[in-house]
């Protein structure tokens, strides 16, 4: 198998590149992750993508504090609706108080 992954792929790379930050990780750590990126885009059968460079979020970050944010950037630049599906679910434990709330200032039973 050649590695030649096409143009819009490494446009999308060079895009999160530019958001994540130039100088904050190595060559080889980008080098790898668009070889795994291409391992993904087989694995699934399809032809490589940037979409397939989803695998960045979990590639890019090396200190737990910084794994959402690259999530989030990442899944925003490859893939916007799994990106708002991550914000959703994130937000979503908090926000199961603040219902329960509503629902008793609006006479609701909770539901069980």
């Amino acid at each position: 198998m050649s590695f030649s992954p096409p143009q819009d792929m490494v446009d999308k790379l060079i895009e999160i590149w530019q958001t994540v930050g130039q100088g904050a990780l190595s060559d080889r750590r980008w080098k790898k992750t668009l070889k795994l990126a291409m391992a993904y885009s087989l694995l699934c059968g399809e032809t490589p993508a940037p979409r397939h460079l989803g695998v960045a979020r979990w590639t890019l970050w090396t200190e737990p504090d910084e794994e959402t944010d690259i999530r989030n950037t990442v899944l925003g630049l490859t893939d916007p609706v799994a990106g708002t599906y991550s914000t959703a679910k994130r937000c979503w434990p908090t926000s199961k108080p603040r219902r329960a709330t509503l629902r008793q200032a609006q006479g609701m039973a909770s539901p069980a």
